[in-house]
């Protein structure tokens, strides 16, 4: 009993797995801007880490992008015609990485998106895929465009008084294309 006691406590020691696994090591996380412009050239950082003590294959990655993106390049080229899906084949143990994508999101002002990143891999002592996930959410909080309207501080009842409509774009880059103003005098207002 003595001896088969001890070959199954050395088979254990010996045999038995020597690396231990946990999904939590493995992390994606997106790092953008919080706030947004519509049509805004914008950049997100995609990093990715294993801090496991077991490497990782089939190491995939794959963006959703926020409604109303635009792709414009990324620093890593994507494997897909899409630019939705980065094949980052073997992760060692502790080894972490990161590119950037950039493009331009459109939206309407106050609205909310977000952009979401999968990690799929398999690690080296199992033989199932497992997977991490990062989400962003975005908001729309400035208008591409400025507004001034100037004119005379008071006017009488009945005289006639102009005002000017100035429409500026905030960021210097962009284009005014496609852009209408649309006023609609109200009370006591006549065009």
């Amino acid at each position: 009993c003595i001896f088969f006691g001890a070959v199954l406590l050395g088979g254990f020691f010996y045999l038995g797995p020597k690396q231990n696994f946990s999904k939590d090591g493995v992390t994606v996380e997106i790092v953008s801007e919080d706030a947004l412009v519509s049509g805004e050239l914008v950049r997100y950082r995609i990093r990715y880490r294993n801090s496991e003590t077991v490497p990782i294959t089939k190491v995939k990655l794959v963006v959703r992008y926020p409604a109303g993106f635009q792709f414009s390049e990324s620093s890593i080229p994507a494997s897909n015609d899409t630019n939705t899906e980065w094949d980052l084949g073997t992760l060692a143990a502790g080894e972490s990485g990161f590119f950037d994508v950039y493009g331009r999101v459109y939206g309407d002002f106050g609205s909310e998106e977000s952009i979401r990143v999968f990690l799929n891999y398999t690690p080296a002592n199992f033989s199932s895929e497992f997977q991490s996930v990062s989400l962003a959410k975005l908001v729309f909080d400035e208008s591409p465009v400025a507004l001034n309207i100037s004119g005379p501080t008071s006017v009488l009842k009945g005289q006639m008084a102009s005002l000017v409509f100035t429409v500026t774009s905030r960021e210097a880059t962009s284009s005014l294309q496609n852009l209408s103003l649309v006023v609609e005098p109200g009370d006591g207002l006549i065009k």
